[in-house]
């Protein structure tokens, strides 16, 4: 289920209407994304006055977070690859009077070759890593450009069985595609999670005193096929398999990943589980 990381640049967020398309889920994301996040700030040591690096940062969910804690005597400049996502980060910093959030068009991967050296206090990156090509070359240069003792931690997505919601759309998209099809976003978001690769990774790359540790990514919806709805979306990346599909089998698609979403359903709603890895590294 897993698939390898990326060799180039994933190209999903790289439109220029990435960024609205994107924020429209922010809401959705703050929920089941919350714990994570909170211990992701928590572990890379996000405190007022701190300077923080956010690495992908999308459209800068968690890093008007990290503002908020770092308040208007520290700052966070918002990195990413891709200028529609940045565009909306800055305007909802704007709209928040988070002066302290800065942004900047940066791969990555070329984070140590862009920035300062020994210039951060912390470093942070939301569900990132698992896109980029080079990770041993980014988290080289994160590691770079971090103070002597500061902390970089990062949330990816656990393994395939523990996150349902991604991993069932994937592998109905997967058997109607069959073999040598591209790969799909949903799917390479998953290629962090085995045990020992990233936290292998960091300490490859320098980091010391790494750590992994588990959060809930708990989606909660009225019924599976609030679900469905919510995945298709073409700015949802659980959608893109099947919207890859002729459109005469798609219907079909989707009602498979229902039938399968329905074993979360309880009186109360359909509860899908999930589960992220939140990795910690010092310099």
């Amino acid at each position: 289920m897993a698939q390898q990381p990326p060799t180039q640049q994933v190209q999903t967020w790289l439109t220029d209407d990435a960024g609205e398309a994107w924020q429209r889920g922010a809401a959705t994301r703050a929920q089941y994304m919350a714990r994570a996040t909170e211990l992701m700030l928590e572990l890379a040591g996000v405190a007022p006055g701190a300077r923080v690096l956010d690495i992908g940062a999308g459209t800068g969910d968690q890093s008007l977070d990290a503002a908020r804690l770092v308040g208007p005597s520290g700052s966070v400049l918002a990195t990413d690859n891709a200028p529609s996502m940045l565009a909306v980060a800055a305007r909802e910093a704007q709209a928040a009077r988070l002066i302290q959030v800065h942004t900047q068009v940066v791969d990555a991967q070329d984070i140590g070759a862009t920035l300062p050296a020994e210039s951060f206090d912390a470093a942070i990156c939301r569900n990132g890593l698992m896109f980029v090509p080079d990770l041993g070359r980014a988290l080289a240069g994160i590691r770079q450009v971090l103070k002597p003792g500061a902390r970089f931690a990062t949330t990816v997505w656990a393994s395939a069985e523990k996150n349902p919601y991604m991993s069932v759309s994937v592998a109905v998209a997967e058997r109607r595609l069959g073999p040598g099809s591209p790969p799909l976003t949903v799917g390479l978001a998953l290629s962090l999670g085995a045990p020992g690769l990233l936290d292998g990774a960091f300490r490859a790359a320098g980091f010391r005193d790494v750590a992994v540790h588990s959060a809930p990514v708990n989606r909660e919806y009225l019924s599976a096929a609030e679900a469905v709805s919510s995945m298709r979306s073409r700015a949802t990346p659980s959608s893109e398999g099947i919207h890859r599909l002729p459109e005469a089998e798609q219907e079909a698609a989707w009602a498979e990943v229902e039938a399968q979403l329905r074993a979360f359903e309880t009186p109360r709603g359909c509860s899908i589980p999930g589960e992220a890895l939140v990795v910690v590294g010092a310099r």
